[in-house]
């Protein structure tokens, strides 16, 4: 019998430059907002192993906590690893499957982690699904998630930033967001790439591989 493949996201985390509070609702609609931020090298963490049958696994190796569930369908919103759940329900998962999610950066850290974990997700999920999201999609999608189906409060900086990864200026109106890469930003983070010194800025946004073949994972490095 061949080994299930796994399908593997990862999206960056984010540090705020300036702006931040002015893609917090009702502030963009009022008066637009605008930020700097930039993504860093560290990340968010999804793996997904598709299963044979319809059970359903979610588990996060941050807080050592699983919720299992005969089929999608009964996975309810219930303060628990709510995030993952919210995800799974809004891409309308049917097929089991084993998910797992980890971050370098805990929620509550200001750099986005929790809102990067959705990014992650989607990106994931959709992947299997065989129906990839653009950018724009992806990070309303996340904000729509986290701020309406959940109602979590917070902004729209956190779920373009993960999504469009790199040096960005992004603007809110009230009826569109706006990424203006930084070509500068990138430029010197590439200068000190070359020459030998890490860079911390993360100049892609999210990656997901698919399919691969291996072990349960545990912590990516």
């Amino acid at each position: 019998m061949k080994p299930r493949p796994y399908y593997r996201a990862r999206a960056p985390l984010r540090i705020s430059l300036c702006g931040g509070g002015t893609d917090v609702s009702p502030y963009p609609e009022e008066h637009g907002g605008m930020v700097l931020s930039a993504t860093i090298n560290q990340y968010a963490y999804v793996s997904l192993r598709p299963r044979r049958d319809s059970r359903l696994t979610l588990a996060s190796l941050d807080y050592d906590t699983v919720a299992k569930y005969d089929h999608p369908r009964r996975v309810r919103i219930d303060g628990q690893l709510d995030l993952i759940k919210a995800v799974v329900q809004a891409l309308k998962v049917r097929g089991g499957t084993d998910l797992w999610t980890h971050s370098d950066a805990p929620p509550g850290s200001g750099l986005g982690s929790s809102s990067t974990m959705v990014v992650a997700l989607i990106g994931c999920i959709s992947a299997w699904q065989g129906r990839p999201l653009a950018g724009y999609d992806v990070a309303e999608l996340a904000y729509r998630i986290e701020r309406k189906d959940l109602g979590l409060a917070g902004g729209r900086q956190d779920q373009y930033a993960a999504t469009f990864g790199g040096i960005n200026f992004i603007e809110f109106h009230r009826d569109a967001t706006v990424v203006n890469p930084a070509t500068w930003g990138t430029r010197a983070s590439r200068r000190a790439s070359s020459n030998g010194r890490p860079s911390p800025i993360a100049r892609g946004g999210p990656r997901w591989w698919t399919p691969s073949t291996g072990s349960r994972p545990r912590r990516w490095r």
